[in-house]
């Protein structure tokens, strides 16, 4: 049981993405961030303060490198990145 759950884990995690500039391969200028973009276009459209701000915090963390982000449903999913010491 033990060994499925963590197989679920990391199917689960390979859902979420790092910002461009934070992953291991060159960064090529022409290479489009669609986290970031769509991130930005929804901050634009949200109706609410609290949905705005909300929104502007995952894109400064994403930038960051803090959080990784995921989509369900149309909606961004987040979990904090730690880095090994």
């Amino acid at each position: 049981m033990t060994d499925e759950i963590e197989q679920t884990k990391f199917l689960f995690a390979t859902d979420y993405q790092l910002h461009k500039n934070l992953s291991l391969v060159e960064v090529n200028k022409n290479i489009i961030d669609f986290t970031e973009k769509k991130l930005e276009k929804m901050i634009k459209a949200a109706r609410h303060t609290l949905d705005r701000d909300r929104l502007e915090t995952f894109l400064t963390d994403y930038k960051k490198g803090l959080i990784a982000i995921s989509w369900s449903h149309g909606q961004p999913k987040h979990v904090r990145v730690t880095k090994d010491k």
